[in-house]
């Protein structure tokens, strides 16, 4: 878990203490060598400040900050906040009038939960909005929606630490909401059964000595990964309708397929669905691809047709709120791409090991570029430090380097499976564990719009799967297409009747213009042969335009249409698809 990990967030009763008093020394010492190597520290308690500070006068000097009554007051050495409006004081007032003895906080009350019954009675008959929080044999009258998990929210944004970078450690009802935000949730192995249930792991030892073997187990560089069953990618679906998913985190993955087979359409999909759960992405974009994920909250797009910014700005979104960031290079010349992504790796690196974001680096195209190809200098693609959250998308994995395939968690092969080579076919049979033959056996199932994924033995079975639905638009190679010129073999060639050439079109760009200036006998010429709509099928890999402009030669050559008809449905046709 180390540098993936950054906070750790400790309930103090029954948790970090197990008699109400000043933890133990060893334990505070753990706290403390935890905190030099880099690790912070919170505190998230029920308990109400002056009590918390009376059996534990010096807790200022081993956390980082205190989340106190429940989620409804943080203190630090800045001071102390209300995250919450306190309860009205006309419960406390009647609750004493009926003999229930009630502690006020500086949000909540506070007392035994034998007293529920009165306490309900008073709320209900008071018309307030509050809610009953127990803790063992203890109550808490909260504001409603306030938690442990709201204060653990106010506190992350105070440290600059996602959600996604913190473990959670508890032992009571109350602790639900703690785990609940952050990436593992823990329980103590003296938690209340309920806790216990729902926890991603369950420690061996009860209090502090359960939050020492914590640290102990963070602190170890060869610890093995806690995947949680409420953090999980879902990749689309079995035929049968099950889920077919990958952790959200801790793995490596690498998809890889033949030209056209949606190998960017899954990258993007990996993408939306890790921005929708609050992950830092950094998508590396050298075809432009993936600009419509501009549109997801907390996305930034940087179009180097704007300019490119220096690798540290761009390093700089993270810290910003967990901005996630497009980064498309579709208009910058392969050389100078490499150079600039050489010099990313390097800030995008510093981020990580300083504050574990991004979460996560997907490469498209991870083949073309020096992105995740040079494990030994810490490439941009590489699990970094915590060896976890690269994404590989790629036609050729055989150029990536061996060392990162071997820490390769999931591989998702995608086209038909005659397609794949041996190459791959090997590689997935060493993923998941099983013979060459029988990986070949499911790869005959994999057709259009459906996959295949080996996972580490740990992780699941192999299993073939239909691909998800986009929220965003996937527009293969969009801006490639309109700007960038296809090499002259790639290029439409237009001829007159008579087969001599007139005029090439090197990206979409040129295909409009001329489709808007030349001659009727040129558009006539080229729809019997119904050449446009297989070039941009074999070219572009674009079914839909493909589909579109066929119908239209169609009409044209068999006279349904004029041809300044055809013309202009050409050229709408073509707009559609690839706006300018």
């Amino acid at each position: 878990m180390v540098g993936y990990l950054r906070v750790v967030a400790l309930d103090y009763d029954g948790t970090l203490t197990h008699d109400g008093q000043r933890p133990d020394d060893d334990v505070l010492q753990a706290l403390g060598s935890a905190r030099t190597s880099g690790l912070t520290v919170l505190l998230v308690t029920g308990r109400i400040l002056p009590e918390l500070r009376a059996s534990f006068p010096d807790v200022d000097d081993w956390v980082d900050l205190i989340v106190a009554e429940n989620g409804c007051v943080l203190s630090g050495k800045s001071g102390t906040r209300r995250l919450a409006t306190p309860v009205d004081e006309s419960l406390l007032k009647a609750l004493l009038e009926r003999d229930v003895a009630m502690r006020k906080g500086d949000v909540l009350l506070a007392g035994s939960a034998d007293d529920r019954v009165a306490v309900m009675e008073e709320i209900h008959r008071l018309e307030l909005d509050c809610q009953l929080v127990f803790n063992r044999s203890e109550l808490m009258v909260l504001p409603s929606g306030v938690t442990k998990g709201t204060g653990l929210f106010d506190a992350l944004g105070d440290v600059g630490i996602s959600r996604h970078s913190a473990v959670g450690v508890g032992d009571a009802e109350n602790d639900h909401a703690l785990l609940d935000v952050c990436e593992l949730g823990v329980a103590v192995s003296n938690a209340v059964v309920g806790l216990r249930a729902t926890a991603d792991t369950i420690l061996e030892e009860p209090n502090g000595r359960g939050i020492m073997e914590l640290l102990d187990r963070i602190g170890r560089p060869d610890a093995p990964a806690i995947y949680s069953p409420r953090w999980q990618v879902q990749l689309g679906a079995t035929l049968t309708g099950a889920a077919v998913s990958v952790p959200s985190s801790q793995v490596n993955v690498l998809v890889c397929g033949s030209s056209g087979s949606g190998k960017s359409y899954v990258a993007g999909l990996f993408a939306e669905r890790l921005i929708a759960q609050g992950y830092c992405v950094l998508m590396v974009d050298p075809e432009g691809d993936h600009q419509g994920l501009g549109r997801l909250r907390g996305v930034v797009v940087i179009d180097a047709q704007d300019g490119l910014p220096s690798p540290a700005q761009v390093a700089g979104y993270f810290s910003q709120r967990f901005t996630s960031v497009v980064l498309d290079l579709s208009l910058v010349p392969a050389e100078r791409r490499h150079a600039y992504l050489e010099k990313l790796t390097v800030e995008v690196e510093k981020t990580r090991e300083a504050t574990g974001l991004p979460h996560w680096v997907i490469s498209d195209e991870a083949h073309e570029s020096a992105t995740g190809m040079h494990p030994e200098s810490g490439g941009i693609g590489d699990g970094g430090e915590g060896r976890w959250g690269s994404c590989l998308v790629t036609y050729r994995p055989d150029l990536i380097e061996p060392e990162q395939l071997e820490r390769t968690d999931a591989v998702i092969a995608l086209g038909q499976g005659g397609a794949l080579n041996r190459h791959v076919i090997d590689l997935l049979a060493g993923v998941c564990g099983e013979t060459p033959e029988r990986i070949s056996q499911h790869l005959s199932a994999v057709g259009p719009g459906s996959g295949f994924l080996a996972v580490r033995p740990h992780l699941g079975t192999p299993r073939t799967f239909r691909v998800g639905s986009r929220v965003t638009e996937h527009r293969r190679h969009l801006r490639k297409y309109l700007q960038v010129s296809l090499p002259p073999e790639r290029c439409f060639h237009f001829r007159d009747r008579h087969d001599r050439p007139v005029a090439v079109a090197s990206n979409v760009t040129e295909l409009q213009k001329v489709l808007r200036d030349c001659a009727d006998g040129v558009l006539e010429h080229h729809a019997k042969g119904k050449d446009l709509s297989r070039w941009i099928d074999a070219v572009f890999g674009d079914e839909d335009l493909s589909m579109a402009l066929a119908t239209i030669e169609s009409r044209l050559s068999g006279h349904e249409i004029a041809v300044s008809e055809a013309r202009e449905a050409y050229l709408a046709a073509v707009r559609a698809a690839y706006p300018i």
